[in-house]
């Protein structure tokens, strides 16, 4: 994921390539204070205080809160990743 950034607000989220070194790809993860389908969930926040939020006709949108709240996601866990791990 990378949050585009073009000057129009709210920014989109888009799909890209994993770049660690790119900045609009850096997200914090924390534990948000509710339970959905009987799962923790998690607030997605990018550098700069923006979080990740559902975009009112759908797909995501980076926004600061203002007085709102944070769409909170889920994971699912599948086990260990099929792809080879860094320095393999």
């Amino acid at each position: 994921m990378q949050v585009k950034e073009d000057g129009v607000n709210p920014a989109t989220v888009v799909a890209r390539a994993c770049d660690v070194g790119v900045q609009n790809q850096l997200f914090t993860i924390e534990e948000a204070k509710q339970v959905k389908n009987g799962r923790p969930s998690y607030n997605i926040m990018v550098d700069g205080g923006a979080y990740l939020l559902e975009g009112s006709s759908g797909g995501l949108i980076a926004e600061q809160l203002g007085d709102g709240s944070p769409t909170s996601f889920t994971f699912v866990d599948n086990g260990p990743s099929a792809l080879p791990k860094l320095g393999d």
